[in-house]
């Protein structure tokens, strides 16, 4: 957000027991436009801060890149428990806010208001009504019942957004972890790796993107991506797909016909969160086997597969994930893909992988991406998860396959014209964050040594083999749910895979003091004392 002169808008600390400066205290700007566009800055606020219009914690703020918290409103008596923050149009400790056109505010040398508070006021006044007839403005009383409910709040799924009402709903956010308002800011997310923003590598890289019309095969970039990826697994070709559920059912397509059947595990991606797709779009029957951890064994396969020719649905393929995601990032060892191969070899049934994490894998084990890849007669890899690319994944398979893909792609709506742009960021991904996931499984590693001396039987240390911690809640006073719920009051995100089940995923974006804090919030709730719960274990203080 800047004024005319460029200079960037942000949030400036007022001096300690300063008092109040009308200057600085009555910026004109539509109050829900403040909370819309000043939230992004806010997201590291102190712990026990409310986001947007509230409290600033008594003492003294951190340093100057997480300085300014709290944003006067015109109407509004300014709330100064120790120090507080207003927002003008130069910062001098360099906290900028998102560009944003429109708002009607000038910049100045000063940083002071007064000049041009008519100007902004008109301009202001004229963006209310041209975004929303409703919104409040600064320059009117607003009554403290308002600004509480303009109050920006932060969803489960880590957007700020206005909170639900009858003119504005907010986003869905599943009813698992619905936002609270006074929430304190989103410091940790392990939900998924899916979280990672593109490093400004990346997007360099995207920018620079050499392009061309993608149905049309002319995507240069794309193109380099796909025969890459193929040679990377020894394949003979590769396709782009936005997603790695499109990669997934594509490949079911291509080996199972409709009305027969695929088997694999009961906790398989394929039958758990791709919305039905094998049945819906491709007239595939299902059939699971419950395994530990998610992991077939040859054995079982082999008593389950079901041939043609007694009145049964015949078994066409067996699917494999590998890395596993609700057996908690478990690897399939190579030796069990090969037994498998040769069970299926056997039989003439085809064998899937479920490759989302196959790179988490290669790099825990140090097996080659191609030993892989010759097991399998389809491949489904993702760039969008621990390599940090924005979107995409690969489906792998022979040359008659891919061009058969490519035919269904189109049909389910998956042509990108110029997509290169986005093949780019899985490029750089694979030159430059495939080696560093061992950094991820050692974060996952650690994380699950602390909650485990805090509170043993929770996780298993030696079973992390990469970067999903999976914790067992069975012992605990905890539900999934309410570890989730505890655990986002202290500002760390997790995800609820079950009852008594819960996940964390380590992941490019999260470093070591985030994986540190992160211990430290669970290991304190999980360890400590609780209702029907004696305390186990002395943890660190945050």
């Amino acid at each position: 957000m800047a004024g005319n002169g460029g200079e960037p808008l942000a949030v400036r600390p007022g001096d300690e027991g300063e008092a109040a400066d009308d200057s600085l205290a009555t910026l004109v700007v539509p109050v829900q436009e403040v909370h819309r566009h000043v939230a992004p800055v806010l997201d590291r606020l102190p712990r026990g801060a409310e986001r947007g219009l509230g409290r600033v914690p008594e003492g003294p703020l951190p340093e100057p890149d997480v300085a300014g918290r709290h944003v006067e409103v015109a109407g509004q008596p300014p709330i100064r428990p120790g120090r507080s923050v207003a927002l003008l149009p130069q910062n001098p400790v360099g906290v900028k806010v998102p560009a944003v056109e429109g708002l009607g505010l000038e910049g100045t040398s000063t940083g002071r208001m007064p000049a041009n508070r008519a100007r902004s006021e008109e301009r202001a006044d004229r963006f209310a009504e041209r975004t929303d007839p409703k919104v409040a403005t600064a320059s009117t009383s607003v009554p403290p019942a308002v600004a509480s409910e303009a109050t920006v709040t932060q969803s489960v799924t880590g957007e700020c957004y206005e909170p639900k009402g009858p003119d504005r709903p907010g986003p869905p956010y599943g009813g698992q972890n619905p936002p609270v308002r006074g929430s304190p800011p989103v410091l940790v997310d392990l939900r998924s790796d899916t979280l990672t923003r593109p490093t400004e590598g990346m997007r360099a890289a995207m920018a620079a993107a050499e392009v061309g019309d993608d149905v049309y095969g002319e995507d240069p970039t794309v193109n380099a991506l796909e025969a890459e990826v193929a040679a990377m697994f020894g394949k003979p070709a590769a396709l782009y797909v936005p997603s790695g559920t499109m990669g997934n059912q594509l490949c079911l397509r291509l080996v199972v016909p409709a009305a027969d059947e695929l088997l694999c595990d009961a906790d398989a991606h394929i039958v758990t969160y791709e919305g039905g797709g094998a049945a819906q779009h491709g007239g595939i029957q299902t059939r699971t086997l419950v395994a530990a951890r998610g992991l077939l064994e040859p054995t079982a396969v082999a008593e389950a597969l079901r041939p043609e020719g007694y009145g049964t649905v015949p078994t066409r393929a067996v699917a494999v994930e590998q890395t596993h995601n609700r057996g908690g990032g478990t690897v399939y060892p190579l030796a069990t893909l090969r037994a498998l191969r040769d069970l299926t070899a056997r039989a003439g049934v085809a064998l899937h992988c479920d490759g989302a994490r196959i790179w988490n894998a290669s790099v825990a084990t140090g097996v080659e991406l191609s030993a892989y890849g010759e097991l399998f007669d389809t491949l489904s890899v993702c760039l969008s998860k621990g390599l940090g690319a924005p979107v995409g994944s690969l489906l792998l398979g022979s040359q008659a396959q891919v061009a058969t893909a490519r035919v269904l792609r189109r049909r389910l709506g998956g042509g990108m014209r110029q997509a290169g742009v986005l093949a780019a960021a899985g490029r750089y991904a694979l030159h430059h964050h495939l080696d560093r996931l061992a950094e991820d499984h050692a974060r996952a590693r650690q994380l699950a040594e602390r909650i485990a001396d805090a509170v043993p039987g929770v996780v298993d240390p030696v079973l992390v083999e990469t970067n999903i911690v999976p914790l067992d809640l069975t012992t605990s006073s905890y539900d999934g749910p309410a570890l989730a719920e505890r655990a986002r009051a202290d500002g760390v995100l997790l995800s609820v895979v079950g009852p008594a089940r819960v996940r964390l995923v380590t992941h490019l974006d999260a470093d070591d003091a985030a994986v540190d804090r992160a211990g430290e919030v669970l290991a304190r709730a999980l360890g400590g004392s609780v209702p029907g719960r004696q305390a186990v274990g002395a943890v660190r203080s945050p």
